[in-house]
């Protein structure tokens, strides 16, 4: 069991964040309809993962079981995120959306910036829930924009404006691309 955990990590570590960032947003980018489960497990196992990274080291001190914490955390969200279709797609779309929302305008007043992320999210969300092919096209084309944005910022160190136009400009070629290539589907 050790090993293989060790082994685990050991690839996980070696594989540059920045990759993995590159792969899923591409991914969500283009082909989030047509990955659709895969998608929603993903951004649940993301969410999950997230969630539990701010709270398993006040719950325990071995990086061990702060690592299963957060594996637990994310499998269980990306489990629920596609057994409970309409309720996962609109916890999907409201946290691609609103975190999108969130990493892309700096709103001064940060008790403002959060309700205004969570008014758009939960605006989305809810409207996903009655259209759900293309709310989740705009968000996954969306959230692949915003990780390929960020990582566009980071590795290049861009300014503003630039990150919300390489962030607008993708996320229309995405929506674009995705609306095509989805036709047939549902």
């Amino acid at each position: 069991m050790e090993s293989a955990f060790t082994d685990f990590t050991n690839f996980i570590s070696g594989v540059p964040q920045n990759v993995i960032v590159l792969v899923l947003g591409v991914l969500l980018l283009l082909f989030g309809y047509r990955l659709k489960r895969i998608a929603m497990v993903v951004i649940g196992f993301v969410v999950g993962w997230s969630i539990a990274s701010h709270f398993a080291p006040s719950m325990v001190a071995d990086p061990f079981w702060q690592f299963i914490i957060k594996l637990a955390a994310g499998a269980l969200l990306g489990v629920m995120a596609t057994t409970i279709e309409r309720l996962a797609m609109f916890g999907v779309v409201a946290l691609a959306i609103g975190s999108s929302f969130y990493n892309a305008f700096a709103i001064q007043d940060p008790m403002a910036h959060i309700g205004i992320t969570i008014a758009v999210g939960t605006i989305a969300g809810v409207i996903s829930v009655w259209f759900i092919k293309p709310m989740f096209i705009i968000a996954s084309g969306i959230k692949g924009a915003q990780m390929l944005s960020s990582l566009a910022t980071l590795v290049f160190n861009l300014v503003a404006p630039w990150p919300l136009i390489i962030l607008v400009a993708l996320a229309a070629v995405g929506i674009v691309f995705q609306w095509h290539d989805c036709k047939e589907l549902d």
